[in-house]
């Protein structure tokens, strides 16, 4: 029998202000053969995606609803094994965005977050960072969402 270690490098944070204030998030996980493949040792490449199933609200805090978050992303994803390697808090849009539009004050938030948790953050005080487009994901050679992140235009919501 194979046993695999997955492994991811953080969470990704997602705000909305649609409706009401809150936070969601999500982990993507990886197996240690994500780059050696062994097909005839049945060693296949698999991955995995947890998130979380509805936004938590901000109810006027959204230190305490972001920690919410944090916390159960984490200890859910190390409860399926998933070991976090040089682990990272990033927002989705990552502040540049315009279709995720983050509060103010955004980034003192994901800082204290991660320096809560022992993780990082990216450079999003950095100058530079904020002149650059959203870095886009990259799976087998393609470029683009997978399917359960696209957003779906709001005109077109039910």
């Amino acid at each position: 029998m194979i046993h695999k270690r997955y492994w991811s490098t953080g969470i990704r944070i997602e705000y909305t202000d649609h409706g009401s204030p809150a936070w969601g998030g999500e982990v993507d996980f990886f197996d240690d053969t994500f780059a050696d493949p062994d097909p005839g040792r049945g060693l296949i490449s698999t991955y995995g995606h947890l998130q979380t199933r509805h936004f938590v609200p901000s109810n006027g805090g959204h230190r305490e609803a972001l920690t919410l978050v944090t916390d159960t992303l984490i200890r859910d994803a190390e409860q399926l094994g998933v070991e976090f390697r040089d682990p990272t808090i990033y927002a989705t849009g990552e502040g540049v965005d315009p279709d995720y539009p983050l509060p103010e004050g955004w980034v003192d938030l994901f800082e204290e977050q991660a320096d809560r948790l022992g993780w990082a953050t990216p450079s999003y005080r950095d100058e530079m960072f904020g002149r650059r487009m959203p870095r886009l994901r990259v799976l087998n050679g393609s470029v683009g969402q997978e399917p359960w992140t696209r957003r779906v235009p709001d005109e077109r919501q039910p």
